[in-house]
């Protein structure tokens, strides 16, 4: 509540932002190191690790910094579904069902042969991720067809 006496309410303005600006610096810039911090968790994640480890800036980071985003990773044991092993990024965002994700990643120029496509393709269609499935192959979820 503002001060009513005409001496008090003069100063109360500048008072209040003088003693309003440190906290709000010290805010934003515990802020920006919070968020500083995405690469905290482990940097030696490989790409298709951080995918798995759903830290997709440091992905599309090492994508764009010319890590071939075609090549199969080791993936850790995680709780996220997706099977540890040799993985391509594609194909653990495939297991991740992140349609964005995968979007992105074409449109960052990773490629995926024919066979691994339609590999991928049958393992959307299965897991009834249709707007993966779609964007692998290009045609309707319901024209797929996958043995």
């Amino acid at each position: 509540m503002a001060p009513t006496s005409p001496l008090l309410r003069s100063v109360w303005w500048p008072v209040s932002v003088a003693a309003l600006v440190p906290v709000l610096v010290c805010t934003a810039y515990l802020g920006i190191e919070t968020f500083r911090a995405a690469d905290w968790v482990d940097t030696e994640l490989n790409l298709s690790d951080a995918m798995v480890q759903q830290d997709f800036g440091q992905a599309i980071r090492r994508i764009e910094a010319g890590e071939n985003g075609a090549v199969a990773y080791p993936v850790r044991e995680n709780d996220r579904g997706v099977p540890a092993g040799l993985r391509t990024p594609m194909e653990v965002a495939v297991w991740l069902q992140e349609g964005d994700l995968v979007e992105v990643l074409l449109s960052h120029g990773v490629t995926v042969d024919i066979q691994d496509r339609q590999r991928l393709i049958c393992l959307a269609v299965q897991m009834g991720d249709e707007r993966t499935a779609e964007l692998l192959s290009g045609q309707p979820f319901e024209e797929l067809v996958c043995d």
